[in-house]
């Protein structure tokens, strides 16, 4: 067990506890984790861990013996991150400093001393890291142990893999793998409007108003790709099963107005305008687009990040197209018709931009989760109904096009931290392909 030094250097451990707490707090006042009991339970017990260990820094000041209380905070600290259920949230929260002064950022900002062990000043933590990565870095230099010899790298790399991959996100798309096939989730609803009848009544004034359109429109003998675009947003609003892609199509839908704006007769075109506007009213009364929009709105994409990922996604329909024998035609349909708002994105280019980066993120941790409980079951020989080459073959071909996946889009989620888990899980997943390739 690590023994402190100075009263100063106790102090840094409790300002970097105080600023993992404060991190722990930030998120569970959101609407996303605000009822979850879990994280709250954790803030509790982090809590009281701070309070337990302030009496160090006078302790050492008297030279008195502090291990007792390190190792009482070490242990806190263990059980936190030995619960899957904490690791699971703590790693897709970014730790966050207090402060914006010299005093404040040498205090709350913890080094990677553990990866750096001739550093013998106290050590900050001076990049972008998770919380789980911080408390983890922190047990570890509180029980002097380098990082490479903890029992955090001791577990299998399936384990490791379970704990990275996080659930599916709020996104316009959600995938399900259906006799080892990739396929869009058709059951996803979100969360209902605040006022359910209300949002009832309005979606079928906007059904009723998207027909008299599309009439008009027919007799315009406008441009066709028109006519689609308002029949694609009327089927989104008719599914009543993913809000977020009956905003997205509204925002396609307004892009394609304005390109054919000169060609419809004013009256027309003054309709199709209103009723964009009516739509975007009413996913505004839906909890999931305000959230999405909110996580779109900080996101920092620039115009090359955008063009970057138009690219890189039209290379994702195309391999989706080429495994036609793992992937549902629907899946590179849909991811198709997400690209088509990068074409010209214009002011909504952010929100689009982030809502492929979702639909991408969860076919990914969709195929990699699933990867990883076949080659568990694999392992332990508990795959019942499939022949160990059929297997084979399903793992490969899947992995590897979500490999693919991740690489494509790797230069635009470096950007976004709670995005980091792709690299570590790519890594690990390339070595249980090449192991899969020996045997």
């Amino acid at each position: 067990m690590r023994a402190l030094t100075s009263p100063r250097e106790a102090r840094q451990v409790r300002a970097t506890l105080i600023a993992i707490l404060r991190s722990l707090k930030e998120i569970a006042h959101s609407e996303e984790y605000a009822a979850d009991i879990r994280l709250e339970n954790s803030v509790e017990k982090l809590e009281q861990a701070i309070i337990d260990f302030s009496p160090v820094s006078d302790l050492v000041g008297l030279h008195r013996s502090a291990t007792p209380y390190i190792e009482q905070l070490a242990d806190d600290l263990s059980q936190l991150t030995d619960s899957n259920e904490f690791a699971g949230i703590a790693r897709h929260i970014q730790y966050r400093p207090l402060g914006s002064s010299n005093f404040e950022t040498r205090s709350y900002l913890l080094v990677r001393k553990l990866l750096r062990p001739s550093v013998d000043e106290p050590f900050f933590i001076q990049q972008k890291i998770s919380v789980l990565d911080a408390i983890v870095e922190l047990k570890l230099w509180l029980r002097d142990e380098d990082l490479k010899n903890s029992q955090e790298t001791k577990l299998s790399e399936l384990d490791r893999l379970q704990h990275l991959l996080p659930p599916q996100k709020i996104a316009p798309v959600q995938f399900a793998i259906i006799n080892g096939r990739l396929s869009l989730l058709k059951t996803l609803k979100g969360e209902p409007a605040e006022d359910p009848k209300t949002a009832d009544a309005a979606r079928s004034e906007l059904l009723a108003e998207g027909e008299r359109i599309l009439k008009e429109l027919e007799r315009s003998n406008c441009d066709r790709r028109l006519i689609e675009t308002v029949q694609y947003l009327q089927f989104q609003i008719s599914e009543e099963n993913n809000i977020i892609r009956v905003g997205l199509s509204n925002i396609r839908c307004q892009l394609m107005c304005s390109a054919f704006d000169e060609e419809l007769p004013t009256a027309v075109a003054s309709m199709l305008h209103a009723h964009t506007l009516s739509v975007e009213m009413f996913v505004a009364q839906f909890p999931d687009w305000s959230k999405f929009v909110e996580n779109a709105a900080a996101v920092q994409l620039d115009a090359n990040d955008i063009a970057k990922l138009r690219d890189a996604t039209a290379t994702l329909v195309q391999s989706l197209h080429d495994h036609a024998d793992l992937v549902d035609p629907e899946v590179p349909k849909t991811v198709a018709k997400l690209n088509e708002l990068l074409t010209n994105p214009g002011h909504s280019g952010k929100r689009a931009a982030f809502a492929i980066l979702r639909s991408v993120e969860n076919l990914i941790s969709k195929i990699f989760a699933y990867g990883v409980e076949l080659l568990d079951a694999t392992a332990s020989k508990t795959i019942d109904g499939v022949s160990s080459i059929a297997s084979k073959a399903v793992i490969i071909g899947l992995l590897t096009l979500a490999l693919g996946s991740a690489a494509s889009i790797s230069p635009v989620t470096s950007k976004i931290t709670e995005m980091q888990w792709l690299k570590a899980a790519a890594e690990l997943i390339q070595k249980q392909l090449q192991n899969i390739a020996e045997k």
